[in-house]
């Protein structure tokens, strides 16, 4: 009868373990939910701002570059200008 309670004992422990465990295995989990969603929008703001930088860049180049092209076009003749006189 002895051996038969304390096999009892060791289920029921062996049963709250589990429960704890599976509660704690939830537990993490939704942590790691939350984690993986901060980050995700974490890395979205980043995103964002390091696409706006990358578009003003683009921007101000065109516009460098367009200004080269004017001064590329009008200084041959500015140049021509300078001789004819």
């Amino acid at each position: 009868m002895f051996g038969m309670i304390e096999f009892l004992f060791v289920v029921l422990a062996f049963v709250d373990e589990k429960e704890y465990y599976e509660k704690q295995f939830a537990t993490l989990k939704s942590f790691q939910e939350v984690d993986t969603l901060m980050t995700t929008d974490t890395i979205d703001e980043e995103d964002d701002q390091e696409h706006a930088q990358a578009e003003k860049a683009m921007k101000i180049s065109n516009y460098a570059n367009v200004l080269l092209l004017v001064f590329k076009v009008n200084s041959p003749m500015l140049v021509f200008e300078i001789y004819r006189t």
